[in-house]
């Protein structure tokens, strides 16, 4: 942030099992502080977008399990065409205790939401979550977009939590709880840089800061029977500008192919075989953040003449590169 220069976070929330190290990232945001412009842009990036990494499976979200979080830095680069700076990782756990840390977050759930398997029971109405119902609220993807609407819904809880941050008596107290925030994340980020963004919060209010999803669009490749996002990489490129400057991309853009319609909530897009029902987590079943341990220079496109498979070429619309992404003309 020196001469008040613009910041890039990447934050990475991930569900790490007892003993893992890298995993998959369940949810990833990419967070541009403009101290001069006094304006904060958070992009929303689907998990299931369309990217160029080694191994089997090219989704963003691999990025993170293929090198830790370094890899995904460099796979946001990649897509998005900025620098990430700094990046922010925390698992579930910490996730909830940061919110208990700071007091919880007021918001108005808007509908009902009901998944045991992962803790998830919320009813609808205005109500002070703590950490463990904010954990239920973001993570709840029972809509028809699946996770493209539990990004809208994750955006609605940074605003919430925002105003919730930004309130004089909260502020106060950041500084005091930058070690217990701290042992909650692995991030590359000094606890000096820590220190002047905290600084810097009271130079802002909630309505500095806004939010979206990446644009795109889905396409179910019937090639290998996985759902992707994939990215308009044109218009991604000038979404941070955009959004400093008030404005914002429209989320959907035209696919050059047919869309399946379907309910997205109800088929999963992940890589894990679906249950009909689902596991009840097991009482000793906690996450841990990754530890820190040393990690081979991660990559994000195939090293030593590694292919990834490519889309069937019959179905590939002709405005879409060899990475999946959108080639606006």
């Amino acid at each position: 942030m020196a001469n008040g220069e613009p910041v890039n976070i990447l934050f990475l929330g991930i569900d790490a099992r007892p003993g893992e190290t890298n995993t998959r990232s369940d949810t990833m945001m990419l967070a541009c502080i403009d101290p001069e412009a006094r304006k904060v842009a958070v992009i929303s990036i689907p998990r299931d977008s369309r990217v160029d990494i080694p191994g089997p499976v090219d989704k963003i979200n691999n990025a993170n399990a293929v090198g830790g979080p370094e890899a995904a830095c460099r796979a946001v680069e990649k897509l998005m065409g900025t620098n990430v700076d700094y990046y922010v990782l925390t698992n579930f756990r910490g996730f909830a205790k940061m919110v208990d840390i700071l007091g919880g977050v007021t918001i108005d759930v808007e509908k009902r939401m009901y998944y045991p398997a992962e803790d998830i029971n919320l009813y609808p109405g205005v109500q002070h979550l703590n950490g463990r119902k904010a954990l239920a609220y973001v993570r709840f993807r029972g809509d028809a977009l699946g996770d493209i609407g539990r990004t809208e819904r994750q955006q609605k809880f940074i605003q919430a939590f925002a105003e919730e941050l930004l309130k004089s008596k909260t502020i106060l107290k950041i500084p005091s709880l930058l070690p217990e925030l701290k042992a909650n994340v692995k991030t590359n980020m000094g606890t000096r840089t820590m220190l002047d963004l905290a600084a810097l919060a009271v130079k802002f209010s909630p309505e500095d800061l806004v939010a979206q999803t990446l644009p795109g669009y889905f396409y179910d490749d019937p090639d290998n029977g996985l759902s992707y996002w994939i990215v308009d990489k044109t218009k991604s490129k000038n979404l941070i500008a955009a959004m400093l400057d008030g404005r914002k991309v429209a989320v959907f853009q035209d696919s050059p192919v047919p869309v399946i319609t379907r309910d997205r909530g109800k088929t999963p897009s992940n890589q894990e075989p679906v249950t009909t029902n689902p596991k009840e987590p097991d009482e000793g079943d906690t996450p841990t953040v990754p530890s820190e341990s040393s990690i081979d220079d991660p990559v994000v496109t195939p090293p030593g003449g590694a292919t990834t498979p490519a889309p069937q070429e019959t179905e590939q619309p002709s405005n879409v590169g060899p990475e999946g992404y959108v080639i606006s003309t």
